[in-house]
């Protein structure tokens, strides 16, 4: 409508402009200027200024009324961008507080027993399968959320871990540590021995002394003794069922001092085994249980033999 009107002031500005200078050539001899006078007296009537005045004053009320409406979105806009920034502050907040929040919790530590004259065994939540036998202790966390897999044995146990190169898994055994990234291997500890051994039987491990970094590998079908006194550590091979066969309800004694072997009679069976002398702590025996045999079995089969006689009287064993 706007660009109509435009066009129609246009058209009569030119035909008055025409019609004044028709009027101005004395060869005319007609009264056209006079008319010509008339209709701009029309165009700029008092009525005429007065409607384009209000039309001004609409015009400048409208422009008033959308920058008002412009500077009112505006400032919920930049209400809302402030709300949206402290919205996602907060989500980003409440994210890092979940995450240390979830990191301690499952920083907890967790301990599993398997007493005397039972196994155990546990899945741990990396898939690391645990085999624990009597009379130990596992320390480990809920979840494993650090750079590496700790956990603490006291007593034996034996570990079938689950492989992670960016996470290598340490078991704390005493004053000794384990590390490894996937493998099958056997740890005793018990408080009440002289020394710590670790045998391997598949993949590769490495031990040390804790906080030193002095390590010694420890290759397939090797055992590492650390003696706690001495600290002093010897490695060989030896044949690895002797020293994990427990897991499978089976004892090898090779020229073993019956008073290591009572040692583990004692965890097997839940007893407790009095020997009668010095010397015969130290009588050795060599011998395969490997039918699960019960304690009456293994002790007469050690005896039969020899000048040797034992007694069950309950959870006590005497033997001289």
């Amino acid at each position: 409508m706007a660009t109509n009107r435009k066009n129609t002031d246009e058209a009569l500005d030119k035909w008055l402009d025409e019609l004044l200078n028709e009027t101005e050539t004395p060869a005319t001899g007609d009264n056209s200027r006079p008319f010509a006078e008339i209709i701009r007296r029309i165009r700029v009537s008092p009525q005429i200024v007065a409607m384009g005045e209000a039309m001004k004053d609409d015009i400048r009320m409208e422009l008033q009324h959308r920058i008002m409406v412009a500077r009112r979105w505006t400032f919920w806009l930049q209400t809302a961008s402030i709300a949206a920034t402290v919205a996602v502050l907060l989500v980003i907040s409440n994210y890092f507080s979940y995450r240390h929040g979830y990191r301690q919790t499952n920083k907890a530590i967790v301990e599993m027993k398997s007493p005397l004259g039972m196994q155990s065994s546990i899945i741990l939540s990396d898939g690391t399968k645990v085999r624990l036998n009597a009379g130990t202790i596992l320390s480990y966390p809920s979840a494993f959320t650090e750079k590496t897999r700790d956990v603490t044995i006291l007593g034996e146990a034996f570990f079938e871990v689950a492989s992670d190169k960016k996470h290598p898994f340490i078991v704390h055994a005493d004053a000794l540590d384990v590390r490894v990234l996937g493998t099958e291997f056997n740890v005793k500890s018990y408080p009440e021995d002289d020394v710590i051994e670790v045998t391997l039987e598949h993949g590769q491990v490495e031990a040390g002394i804790k906080n030193q970094r002095t390590f010694y590998s420890i290759g397939v079908g090797e055992q590492l003794v650390f003696n706690k006194a001495r600290h002093t550590f010897r490695k060989g091979r030896v044949n690895t069922e002797y020293y994990s066969g427990w897991k499978d309800g089976k004892f090898y004694f090779e020229t073993m001092p019956l008073e290591q072997i009572a040692k583990q009679l004692e965890r097997r069976f839940n007893v407790q085994i009095h020997i009668a002398s010095k010397s015969l702590e130290q009588a050795t025996f060599t011998g395969d249980f490997i039918r699960q045999e019960n304690l009456n079995q293994i002790l007469h089969v050690m005896t039969v033999n020899r000048q040797i006689h034992y007694k069950i009287e309950g959870d006590q064993v005497y033997i001289q």
